[in-house]
């Protein structure tokens, strides 16, 4: 068998760029070959379930904040701070309508990437319809109060159309939100 070479190969500060990819290949290819078998075993896993916080109704998503405590959701339609030695605060006024039903209350969310500066946060809800027919998924950002008792400046930016009942499926954030933000969503949530 003949192998023609059509870059050259030096030792020089060229290095490994002008000897062929086949030959490079076709030595790790055979490096691979010659090398034992090895599996890796792994070990049991031991977790133990323990309880942070008590007295949520149906808790729905979690935000950890840069001091240690969380933002938890609860889908009948509330926010809380739950304290890192799991004291549940009260919940956070601000929040729009919500309508649990079905499928629908207050979903997932995320913090904003640049939270620590900023204090803003996404989150998705079941928005009732103004009419009484239903609601739909709706996201919206606010703004956590420095002492995390309220949203501020509380704006939808984003709403199902057409709208839909109260047995739809919910859509959620999926995605941590990028320095452009997720009010600017291009399709993806």
């Amino acid at each position: 068998m003949a192998m023609r070479f059509v870059g050259r190969w030096c030792a020089g500060r060229a290095g490994w760029r002008g000897l062929p990819r086949a030959v490079l290949g076709a030595g790790l290819a055979l490096a691979l070959a010659a090398a034992p078998a090895r599996t890796a075993v792994a070990e049991p896993a031991r977790l133990r379930a323990e309880a942070v916080a008590t007295g949520l109704e149906h808790p729905w998503a979690l935000a950890f904040l840069p001091d240690g405590r969380f933002l938890v959701t609860e889908r009948p339609g509330r926010l809380r701070v739950v304290e890192a030695d799991g004291r549940l605060g009260a919940p956070i006024a601000g929040l729009p309508p919500v309508d649990a039903v079905g499928q629908g209350g207050l979903l997932d969310l995320v913090l904003d990437s640049d939270f620590a500066r900023n204090r803003t946060l996404y989150f998705c809800y079941a928005e009732p319809d103004p009419q009484g027919r239903g609601n739909s998924t709706a996201l919206a950002r606010a703004v956590l109060s420095a002492d995390t008792t309220r949203l501020q400046d509380l704006r939808v930016i984003f709403r199902q159309q057409p709208r839909g009942g109260p047995t739809r499926r919910r859509a959620g954030l999926h995605r941590q939100p990028t320095p452009r933000g997720l009010d600017r969503h291009r399709g993806g949530l």
